[in-house]
């Protein structure tokens, strides 16, 4: 295997390929050689760059993922991407290395990503693909911050984290916000980013996490900077670069 991976991304959904670009952004010895978003596109960019990996949507309109490695001369190695996982099992017999579950997050695509690296040249066994079926079925609720410990002095308070509302970095701390109150903590924002559910929880600015269902609608302002607006009427900024992951949930919900 050479040093450059080349990949392609099979997705009928614009936003959702921007989502996988965006992410790609990340892994420099991935280099994004084509896409397609649809079955006939697919089949081309197929025969034409055979490309070492690529991200394939299942439910497509014409013939589906499945269909389109079915029709292929030479099976690439797959990352599923889809909101279903009905189809697991037969997506590990047509070459996949993972499966992501829409809507997935930052982490879960580079342990896919990862994944990748590590096996392009070599076959999973039945094991790992038991173990792979078998993560689409946790629930990982349990897993994420609970409550969120604020010292003021000598007493250390917890905040519940259902009643967190946004999150904005300050320096070397972070200013959380609830709905009557703010808090001042010392822990920055990536930090506290790997503690939070992602299916509560989305970053929208390098210096901004928010609720998902506090998210009532998207704009532009005079100067065409991308905003979020709350139910509450609060205005938080929202960067160019993550507004697909934030379109794409807000359309999961």
């Amino acid at each position: 295997m050479t040093d450059t991976i080349s990949v392609a991304i099979i997705d009928d959904e614009w936003d959702a390929r921007s989502l996988v670009k965006l992410h790609l952004e990340r892994h420099s010895r991935l280099q994004l050689v084509g896409e397609a978003e649809d079955g006939v596109e697919a089949e081309k960019l197929l025969q034409e760059l055979r490309p070492d990996l690529i991200f394939l949507d299942i439910q497509m309109p014409g013939y589906n993922g499945i269909e389109i490695l079915k029709r292929a001369v030479e099976i690439p190695h797959v990352i599923f991407i889809t909101a279903y996982d009905d189809f697991a099992v037969k997506a590990f017999e047509l070459n996949a290395i993972d499966y992501l579950l829409k809507p997935f997050t930052a982490q879960r695509f580079d342990q896919a990503v990862a994944r990748a690296t590590n096996r392009l040249v070599t076959p999973l066994t039945q094991e790992v693909v038991h173990q792979l079926i078998g993560q689409f079925k946790l629930k990982s609720e349990n897993t994420y911050l609970k409550r969120l410990p604020y010292k003021h002095g000598n007493v250390t308070e917890y905040i519940d984290s259902n009643k967190l509302r946004y999150i904005k970095s300050a320096d070397q701390y972070v200013e959380v916000y609830t709905e009557h109150q703010k808090y001042l903590i010392r822990q920055s924002l990536d930090q506290l980013e790997k503690q939070l559910s992602p299916d509560v929880f989305i970053r929208i600015h390098r210096s901004v996490i928010v609720r998902l269902s506090l998210i009532k609608a998207i704009q532009q302002d005079e100067f065409r900077r991308f905003q979020v607006i709350l139910y509450s009427g609060e205005v938080l900024p929202l960067s160019q670069v993550r507004k697909p992951l934030l379109v794409a949930k807000l359309k999961a919900e």
